[in-house]
């Protein structure tokens, strides 16, 4: 797991970053990263990224993102590295 990462769960926990946020968002409650990891980091761990990269966060259609562990409709399998919808 990246220090990217932990730093973003970090601000969650701390209640620095709302639970749908932007990169902006990120980048004002995680401060030190190079600018452009704020908005690549988001896109290449989103569900369905299509370099097939393990997902970390959902995003909307209006770009916001969300950590995919405090959400309530999606599960990670441990034999696969990306996140499948719970079927009700």
């Amino acid at each position: 797991m990246s220090d990217f990462l932990e730093d973003i769960r970090k601000a969650r926990r701390s209640g620095r970053l709302d639970e749908w946020f932007r990169d902006a968002d990120v980048r004002r409650a995680c401060p030190g990263w190079d600018k452009k990891t704020y908005l690549n980091f988001l896109s290449k761990h989103r569900v369905g990224n299509p370099l097939k990269l393990r997902a970390y966060f959902v995003r909307r259609s209006d770009g916001m993102y969300r950590l995919i562990e405090e959400g309530p409709d999606v599960v990670l399998w441990p034999s696969e590295s990306r996140p499948q919808h719970r079927r009700s």
